[in-house]
């Protein structure tokens, strides 16, 4: 028996209206990524969850999340301190360009934190996150120029990098730029 004309035209508003609630609804029940779960665990202190999290994206190769595992490490956060977890997971990030690996594992080799100190290494790494715009990374190379760490000192090149790092609202910066009469 074939359907009605006027039935068709009755019930096609009704599918539209009923599939676009349905999106809707969908769009509203999206679930966070685990990345960011994570990073929601560290941002709340909950640092032993936040490691739990992390752990198994950092060894899948999450860039981020090795970034994140090395600092938790080097700080002792939701873990023992352990300088060489620390220097595994942010060598394994900075390998793959994440520029905040770079300045903290920059930051370990300028002071001697779990490695033998060693200043041309610090500013290898200090350089790979200022030259990404990494403003810690920026401070970081500028005070190795200002005060002739591992490289000649070269105030005009420190001037430059913590002009950049000053621009985008690191007050450290600033305040040396202050300081230099910048």
């Amino acid at each position: 028996m074939p359907i009605p004309v006027h039935h068709i035209t009755m019930t096609l508003p009704r599918c539209i209206t009923a599939a676009c609630i349905c999106c809707l609804l969908s769009v509203g029940t999206a679930t966070a990524a685990p990345i960011d779960i994570a990073g929601e665990a560290y941002n709340k202190s909950a640092h032993v969850q936040a490691i739990k999290l992390f752990r198994p994206l950092a060894a899948q190769g999450n860039a981020d999340a090795q970034a994140m595992l090395g600092m938790m490490y080097l700080k002792g956060e939701g873990t023992a301190r352990n300088y060489p977890e620390a220097v595994k997971w942010l060598t394994l990030s900075a390998a793959q360009g994440n520029a905040s690996a770079q300045n903290n594992l920059g930051a370990m080799h300028f002071n001697g934190d779990g490695v033998v100190r060693n200043y041309p290494d610090a500013l290898r790494w200090f350089r790979l996150s200022a030259m990404q715009g990494d403003k810690y990374g920026q401070t970081s190379l500028a005070a190795m120029y200002l005060n002739g760490h591992g490289v000649a000192k070269d105030v005009k090149e420190a001037v430059k990098w913590y002009r950049l790092a000053a621009a985008q609202g690191d007050e450290n910066a600033a305040q040396v730029l202050k300081r230099l009469n910048q």
